[in-house]
């Protein structure tokens, strides 16, 4: 691996140099499409002769092939959220306006909850005990009949959650997380055979949700994968200040990873063209421009 390539080049080279008669039973997976075509033609630039190319996929394509279902549409989401509000509150149809604005929270939180392997029951259950006691009155008083409605449509919520699953795990279908989440949940042994090649590589994730991280632990101790980070050591030290905040990810995920497997790669470039920049701009050259 030589420090002056790209980081796309560098995994060109390691494709090449470690599954050299293999390539064609390689998936690489990106966290999205425009770095494919870059390593297309980094490949391109290295290889002399015919070769069959690594399957080269995204996060999401990746999702979609490994259980089988298909990323729903956000619209169909709604469209789905929407028919079940229907049904749990058949004579609130002056509501429905409102509830499309619901819609677009509920499905960015039900992604993020099972992004995060979160137990929705308990979650739920403890934020309905929390709005409940948000809406009490100190001097005991009832509660009002719109306040009686709000607890009860916020009660409600994991119903929403466990239906809009169950609706779209019949149409093989679902949002990200939700498919992340039914992989993460798979046993190990039948994770590593849904993978349709001879090893996984996970390239250039700077950041990975809990399901996410699952997987891939799953995979590398199954001997199914590896990962191949775009890491600079600036992001991982604290430089003479705090730590950097957009670092926070990958130190966590390598303190879970400390003793396991070597990490590939940690560069040192950042502070160095830092550095270099200072002294240029320092220099009489600078000023005489």
């Amino acid at each position: 691996m030589s420090d002056s390539n790209t980081f796309l080049g560098n995994v060109a080279e390691h494709l090449l140099e470690n599954y050299p008669n293999k390539l064609g039973e390689i998936t690489v997976v990106f966290p999205n499409r425009r770095a494919s075509l870059f390593l297309k033609n980094e490949l391109a630039k290295r290889i002399k002769s015919t070769i069959w190319l690594p399957k080269i996929i995204t996060i999401e394509e990746a999702l979609q092939l490994w259980t089988g279902f298909q990323i729903t549409d956000p619209l169909q989401v709604k469209l789905e959220l929407l028919k079940i509000h229907l049904e749990l509150f058949p004579s609130d149809s002056q509501s429905i306006g409102d509830f499309v604005g619901y819609a677009e929270l509920f499905i960015r939180d039900f992604d993020e909850i099972d992004q995060y392997l979160v137990d929705a029951n308990a979650l739920f259950s403890y934020l309905s005990e929390a709005k409940a006691l948000e809406l009490w009155h100190i001097d005991g008083t009832d509660l009002t009949i719109s306040e009686k409605n709000f607890l009860v449509f916020f009660e409600s919520i994991i119903q929403y959650y466990n239906q809009l699953k169950e609706r779209l795990f019949i149409q093989k279908s679902g949002y990200q997380g939700m498919l992340a989440r039914m992989l993460a949940d798979t046993n190990p042994s039948a994770l590593a055979h849904k993978m349709q090649s001879e090893k996984v590589i996970f390239a250039g994730f700077n950041a990975l949700t809990i399901a996410e991280e699952k997987i891939i632990f799953t995979l590398e101790r199954e001997g199914k994968a590896e990962i191949l980070w775009d890491i600079d050591q600036y992001y991982l030290q604290s430089n003479g200040f705090e730590l950097s905040e957009a670092g926070f990810f990958l130190r966590n995920f390598l303190e879970k990873q400390k003793n396991k497997t070597p990490v590939k790669w940690i560069f040192d470039k950042l502070l160095k063209i830092t550095q270099k920049n200072y002294h240029y701009w320092c220099s009489g050259k600078r000023w005489s421009m």
